[in-house]
């Protein structure tokens, strides 16, 4: 058998025993039918399962609980399409945050400060994110990346005199 050879497993005639019904632990059990061990390819790294068939290969039998894809290749622990997929969908769940972080920023920057009515006080949350953004604002107005667009967007106030006309 290649060692370099991606695994081909054919299986005859499969076992219809209950995974659950047997006694032992994740990676290995034992079937009291056919009285042999019932490996977990799931929970073996692709070399424990090489081991285990070159060593079973002189004749021996060997039972094993396969998953397999569509493309006919079977999961082990170290299957790298499955750390593929959780990579990806942990990239999505950190752009989702970061997007939704984003999204709630703009919305605290583009809201315009309530005038404070005397006697009713604001909520800590609102006086907090609104201080923070509207100095987060004014921070990148002064960049040169930013700053034409947050100009843009939120033009800086005109300052005038007493006796100025206004645009």
């Amino acid at each position: 058998m290649n060692a370099r050879a991606p695994l081909d497993i054919r299986i005859a005639s499969p076992c219809t025993e209950d995974w659950a019904s047997m006694s032992g632990d994740e990676r290995v059990r034992h079937c009291a039918k056919c009285k042999l061990n019932v490996f977990n390819t799931r929970e073996m790294s692709e070399d424990d399962v090489r081991a285990m068939l070159i060593a079973k290969s002189n004749g021996g039998r060997v039972c094993a609980r396969v998953y397999r894809r569509r493309d006919g290749t079977i999961l082990t622990k170290d299957c790298p399409t499955g750390v593929a997929a959780i990579r990806r969908k942990a990239v999505m769940a950190v752009a989702t945050a970061a997007s939704m972080l984003m999204a709630g920023t703009a919305y605290a920057m583009g809201r315009t400060p309530a005038c404070p009515t005397p006697g009713a006080e604001q909520s800590w949350f609102d006086r907090t994110v609104t201080t923070r953004a509207v100095a987060a604002r004014e921070s990148m107005r002064e960049s040169k990346t930013l700053g034409p667009l947050i100009e843009k967007l939120w033009p800086a106030p005109v300052m005038m005199e007493m006796g100025d006309i206004g645009p």
